[in-house]
């Protein structure tokens, strides 16, 4: 029986698990986000070795933030994270429209996840044990939607990108149609609005955390 259910995780086939019904978040625990959670402990192993570029973690201006160094603009914050999460959205979008990307595709949860693991590493260093709160409150829970943000995509980009592959080199045109490309647009809106709700929640709990720093 083909599955109705809208491919919205990097491996379908856990679906098929026995009992995978009776435990709908196994679904989430798959390829794109054990990626995302690689590329965390790989940020947070190499930052404790190197000083990485600030735009990798993007923690430099949080932690003057919250330190107080910087004022804190909530609007101009929020504009800037998100301009963050909806580039990796946007890449993941073009490259499924280039054939044989998929490994390229695979690599942008990874890179999110080692700035995150940057971020994580910088903020509990400077702050210590308040450190642990920060990331609880407010990188945590930024984290777990964009990754939701990119992985909503990633599925159907690698599928694109795999019906252009195989229509390119095969002549093969099963694979592109017009319900594909819909339902592909409407996930690049789905993974908008997830990381419109990300940066939210993280500006909210930067300045939830701010009378208490």
């Amino acid at each position: 029986m083909k599955r109705k259910l809208p491919q919205i995780i990097f491996t379908p086939r856990v679906g098929r698990r026995k009992n995978a019904k009776d435990k709908p978040f196994a679904r989430y625990l798959t390829n794109g986000y054990f990626l995302f959670l690689a590329g965390i402990i790989l940020g947070c192993i190499v930052s404790i070795f190197a000083k990485l570029p600030a735009f990798i973690g993007g923690s430099t201006r949080l932690t003057a933030i919250l330190s107080k160094t910087q004022e804190f603009d909530f609007g101009g914050y929020l504009f800037e994270c998100f301009a963050i999460c909806m580039t990796s959205v946007a890449i993941v979008f073009v490259l499924g429209f280039t054939a044989a990307a998929a490994p390229v595709i695979y690599a942008v949860p990874v890179f999110r996840g080692i700035g995150f693991g940057v971020m994580m590493t910088e903020i509990y260093s400077a702050f210590d044990l308040k450190g642990a709160l920060i990331c609880l409150v407010a990188v945590i829970p930024y984290a777990a939607v964009t990754v939701v943000s990119i992985c909503v995509l990633s599925m159907d980009a690698v599928l694109i990108s795999a019906s252009l592959t195989r229509f390119l080199f095969a002549g093969d045109v099963s694979g592109v149609n017009g319900t594909r490309l819909r339902a592909y647009f409407v996930k690049l809106i789905i993974s908008s609005a997830a990381a419109a709700l990300g940066t939210f929640v993280h500006c909210a709990g930067v300045k939830l955390l701010l009378p208490v720093m």
